[in-house]
């Protein structure tokens, strides 16, 4: 919800293109799983890989990824409810 919306917007400020590419992860999941929190864990657990691959190619600052596994860290441990729920499979997937 609202923390991973900051952490998208403060993404989105910082470099554009890891925040765009962050947006396509989770549609992309949400496409295929249909559930929000399950799209918002993928993209920020691929999106440190994702800067350290781009590292150096892009505008952003150095070692920007570390700060990323970091997010990710943060985002993992608030979705353990969540995550718990993806693994006994009672996740409620969203409604188009």
């Amino acid at each position: 919800g609202k923390g991973v919306a900051t952490a998208l917007g403060c993404l989105l400020g910082v470099s554009p293109l890891l925040g765009f590419l962050g947006v396509f992860i989770w549609l992309g999941t949400l496409k295929i799983s249909k559930i929000s929190s399950l799209s918002a864990l993928v993209a920020f657990n691929l999106l440190p890989l994702g800067a350290f691959l781009l590292e150096g190619r892009v505008s952003m600052p150095f070692c920007f990824w570390k700060y990323l596994l970091l997010v990710a860290l943060l985002i993992n441990i608030t979705h353990r409810d969540n995550i718990s729920r993806l693994i006994r499979g009672e996740e409620g997937a969203v409604r188009s």
